[in-house]
């Protein structure tokens, strides 16, 4: 008897590039790697598991400082379309607040109900920055025990130190019960990152 097999592949959001003239154009260089090595391991997942379902998954909204717009959810998704990406995709196309590491996990996970319901086996890969993989790591074992996941480095530059600071901070404050003023934090804190 062949196991079914469901595989979800996340690629979490980084930041925008914009055009000279200051228009939103897609997704940044280091968002395209991210993009990108979640294709390359959908590939190697269905190379290794022929039956198994293969999902992309950007969870990404919007900053608080964008509100209208698409989300990077979508401009990560316009990426694969242009990448010819052969495998279904799960895309946050409006949930805009869907912004910050641990809230792209969540959305996952709600997901997830949707689309392995009569599955035998999970397996999820979350493609992180090199100094963010560690925090990923950390909310999995605190937040999702549960879930079968692995984080995979991306090959791109370090997340700012600062940022990650600041990432423990939060993740602290959701551990210690006071999301509330976390997600405000979160919210007022956002900075897209150009490039």
């Amino acid at each position: 008897m062949v196991e079914k097999r469901t595989v979800l592949i996340l690629a979490l959001g980084r930041g925008y590039r914009y055009a000279p003239q200051g228009a939103l154009v897609g997704i940044c260089a280091a968002g395209q790697r991210r993009a990108s090595l979640a294709l390359q391991r959908a590939t190697c997942f269905a190379t290794a598991y022929p039956l198994a379902t293969i999902y992309l998954v950007a969870s990404a909204g919007r900053e608080g400082s964008r509100t209208v717009g698409p989300t990077m959810a979508q401009l990560t998704d316009r990426y694969w379309g242009d990448q010819q990406a052969p495998f279904p995709t799960i895309i946050n196309s409006g949930d805009y607040h869907v912004w910050g590491t641990f809230a792209e996990i969540e959305w996952l996970v709600l997901q997830l109900q949707r689309v392995a319901v009569d599955t035998e086996t999970v397996v999820i890969e979350i493609v992180a920055a090199p100094r963010q993989d560690r925090r990923v790591r950390l909310m999995l074992r605190w937040f999702f025990p549960q879930l079968n996941a692995t984080v995979v480095t991306s090959g791109e530059s370090p997340i700012a130190r600062y940022h990650e600071v600041l990432g423990y901070l939060k993740l602290c404050a959701y551990k210690f019960g006071i999301r509330r003023w976390a997600d405000w934090f979160r919210r007022v804190s956002a900075r897209p990152i150009k490039e």
